[in-house]
């Protein structure tokens, strides 16, 4: 007996109807070709009709979202920030994903959704066997604004990694898609054109009544104001009868003015028409814009049209407008040359024309039901992949502080990561390493170091320094211009880096962490005439003593800022707003190779604590708790693995508390034996607080590094933590500095063997899709690659949502 075949359909939804009503005709067709089919449709829309839904088709209503002008996403209704609605969007996704197990999983447009909301519902799904479809518009963009977008970020081979054919929603005749947008070859094999794919029309209804009906549409209504504003105006007086439908979302103050203008015309409005597509194939003529569906819709019903389509932010809509008037289909006038008396004209001229027809296909099915996909080795292709879609820039310095740190993983991460790939690396420190423990990864960097003079030099050498700067580097006396306010030592070593970097050939300078790295990449980037860029963390965004008109210029210069976190960069927007324009969030990662998963099924009752013993850390709290365990008699032991500054008043702490037979300060570990405590652990705690400086942790890594490793993760919903540790989720949250409440996760963990086994599968799976370095490596190639390029990089370059048009 054949196994019934579940359809998963998932579309953002940021603007407009036509994602989901697409997804409606699809699902329709679905059932219709295989009664036994059961279709979910995943949509931020409110406005299906869910009492006229097809048999077996099913609606998970998600958070409506509103899409900004620069591409962010807001919730439409709810109270919150993006990062919380993006992860209650995201959880959905996932939930559903995982009980629904769908066989096939269609995405519309956005291949990781808005925000990448829909990046670990897909990898769940994969991991389940389901094929997976990217459904893609007939049209896009212009060929140049997709490829240049495209391109930099390596989204062909995105595609191609995560799904199993893309579905274009087209005919290759009006436009080839796959040409125009140079799909790499992989890419076009798995491309299909599917037709068009509409809500059918019902059959034309002939009209009784006297005069003809003239319709309007706006689509959702967001940005429509103009064309039905005109058509009302044209149609005061007209030998037709007018009926313009706004659309769900249009402003308040534009329907009050839509309301007046119909009153004066003697006409129907309305926000929203059910089946609107009835309403198109009765009327007499169409006035619309060129959106998807309902250009599609109004030329499958053969009535006269006038399309005015958008023409910005994307030029999408008309480019479909016209091509579909080459063929004779419809009238096109532009928002520019849109007037009543010209809309009145072509109105005159449509009714009197003959109704169109069109040899276009409008009856696909875009896929029929098929069998799972085989299961294959994830990681093997995902590098294998990661190699062939990058061509690393010519030669990257990093410029540090101090190089290494034991603490700066993160780092040496991503050096090796890029290093991997081929990059060509150099490195810079400010000043000699201070640590007297080191991991054991830092041997297995090839970038030569070099360490610049870290003393602030007499007024001579400078002298002559800037004199060997003037004769080397053309430009550099007007350049140095930029210096003004800065320390003496900052642009010694920036003069110093810049005829370095001339020398060496060095094309791009990336800075950790926006302090004195980035005063002096900054300095000796306009000096050598390169680009810069800088990756904000932490101490360096909250800490007190954090310059922030200083920030503001670093923001304003640098061609791309990354940052750590979704909380980071609602921060920085909101503290400097357009000036943060080229701010970027880029998770860290982690080497996930070198952090083998172990279920979690039987762990000894050991609590494992890693970082330094600084305030932020909160490790006072993790003590204070223990005092509690050991007060409800709960057996366990606690190890707290790093050195700091508050390393004796932790010390004291334990011995106030009488706890020193339970918690154990085993001082700093190379990475091999931090792996062997934490894998060997119950549970990991990462009690961070927010320091009475204001400084805080961004996203420890030690974080990550648990949670592929298998062990469930206690932390604070401080910054950016709740954006990996989800609640229950992946994780278990308490507030900060709450030593009760982290003393009942902790007693959860160590004696609910199931749970943690779930959060820790769930972890594992977050660190699969997001924060691989390999992958997330690429990703900064690519904005390097736009440095180099001579492009600021907009926030949303790492962002799957603004990579498909």
């Amino acid at each position: 007996m054949k196994t019934p075949r579940r359809f998963f359909l998932y579309s953002h939804d940021g603007q407009g109807l036509g994602h989901a009503r697409r997804h409606l005709a699809i699902a329709r067709g679905i059932v219709e070709a295989d009664p036994t089919a059961s279709v979910l449709i995943a949509t931020g829309i409110e406005e299906l009709p869910k009492p006229g839904l097809p048999r077996n088709v099913e609606v998970l209503k998600l958070p409506s979202l509103r899409k900004m002008a620069n591409g962010r996403y807001e919730s439409r209704r709810l109270l919150l920030a993006p990062r919380e609605t993006r992860s209650l969007r995201s959880s959905l996704l996932l939930a559903a994903v995982k009980s629904f197990r769908p066989h096939v999983v269609l995405a519309d447009k956005h291949p990781f959704g808005a925000s990448g909301e829909f990046r670990h519902a897909l990898a769940a799904a994969r991991r389940q066997g389901a094929r997976s479809a990217l459904g893609l518009r007939d049209i896009l963009d212009e060929a140049s604004t997709v490829r240049r977008e495209w391109r930099p970020h390596g989204l062909p081979g995105a595609i191609t990694e995560h799904y199993d054919e893309v579905l274009i929603y087209g005919e290759r005749a009006v436009f080839d898609a796959v040409n125009e947008y140079d799909f790499p070859e992989e890419l076009a094999a798995r491309s299909h054109y599917c037709g068009y794919v509409i809500n059918p029309p019902p059959a034309a209804t002939p009209s009784t009544a006297a005069r003809p009906l003239v319709l309007a549409t706006a689509g959702a209504g967001e940005d429509g104001f103009h064309v039905l504003a005109s058509f009302l105006q044209a149609s005061v007086g007209a030998p037709w009868d007018a009926m313009a439908v706004s659309g769900p979302h249009c402003p308040p103050e534009h329907a009050t003015r839509l309301e007046e203008l119909a009153a004066a015309a003697n006409a129907e409005w309305h926000t929203f028409v059910p089946a609107l597509e009835t309403r198109i194939a009765s009327a007499a003529a169409v006035v619309c814009m060129g959106g998807y569906n309902t250009l599609g819709e109004a030329v499958a019903s053969g009535v006269p049209i006038i399309c005015v389509p958008r023409v910005v932010p994307r030029r999408e809509q008309l480019i479909r407008a016209r091509a579909f008037e080459r063929l004779g289909l419809l009238q096109v006038i532009t928002p520019n040359n849109l007037t009543p008396e010209k809309l009145h004209a072509g109105l005159v001229k449509a009714l009197s024309s003959t109704p169109n027809t069109t040899a276009l296909d409008f009856s696909s099915v875009p896929f029929r039901p098929t069998p799972p996909r085989p299961r294959r080795c994830r990681h093997r292709a995902d590098e294998r992949r990661t190699r062939l879609r990058m061509n690393p820039p010519a030669k990257i310095a990093y410029v540090v502080k101090r190089y290494p740190r034991f603490s700066e993983t993160f780092i040496v991460n991503e050096i090796l990561a890029h290093e991997a790939a081929g990059q060509a690396l150099e490195i810079f420190s400010l000043g000699p390493c201070s640590d007297t423990h080191f991991q054991n990864v830092i041997s297995l960097v090839r970038a030569p170091v070099t360490y610049l003079p870290a003393e602030a030099p007499k007024s001579a050498d400078l002298w002559r320094a800037m004199q060997d700067m003037a004769t080397k580097l053309p430009g550099g006396w007007a350049a140095l211009d930029a210096a003004r306010g800065e320390l003496i030592r900052d642009v010694n070593q920036a003069l110093v880096l810049a005829l370095m970097a001339r020398q060496r050939g060095i094309t791009h300078l990336h800075a950790h962490f926006a302090t004195s790295a980035t005063t002096v990449a900054r300095l000796a980037a306009h000096l050598a005439g390169i680009s810069y860029s800088f990756t904000a963390h932490a101490k360096d965004i909250f800490h007190e003593s954090v310059d922030a008109t200083d920030l503001r210029r670093k923001l304003v210069e640098a061609s791309a800022c990354i940052t750590v976190s979704d909380f980071n960069l609602e921060f920085l927007r909101e503290q400097f707003g357009d000036d943060a324009r080229n701010v970027t969030r880029l998770f860290n990662g982690i080497h996930l190779s070198q952090f083998p998963y172990a279920a979690p099924t039987n762990r000894p009752p050991l609590i494992a604590a890693v970082g330094r013993l600084v305030e932020k850390k909160g490790f006072d709290v993790l003590v204070a708790a223990s005092a509690e365990l050991v007060r409800r008699g709960v057996n366990f032991r606690c190890q707290i693995a790093g050195g700091g500054e508050h390393e004796a008043a932790l010390r004291e702490q334990i011995a106030a508390l009488n706890v020193q037979s339970h918690v154990e300060l085993i001082g700093p570990r190379p990475q091999s034996e931090i792996i062997s405590l934490v894998q060997g652990a119950a549970a990991l705690a990462a009690p961070c607080v927010v320091g009475n400086d204001g400084n805080r942790d961004g996203l420890p890594t030690v974080l990550f590094e648990a949670m592929a490793l298998g062990t469930p993760c206690v932390s604070t919903d401080v910054t950016g933590i709740p954006e990996v540790l989800r609640d229950q989720d992946t994780g278990l949250l308490v507030p900060q500095r709450d030593p009760i409440a982290l003393a009942d996760a902790l007693q959860k963990l160590i004696n609910d063997s199931a749970l943690r086994v779930r959060l820790a599968a769930a972890a594992r799976e977050l660190m699969e899709a997001e924060f691989d370095i390999t992958r997330n490596s690429v990703r900064q190639r690519a904005i390097f690659a736009h440095c180099i390029a001579g492009q600021r990089v907009a926030a949303e370059v790492c962002q799957p949502e603004v990579t498909c048009a």
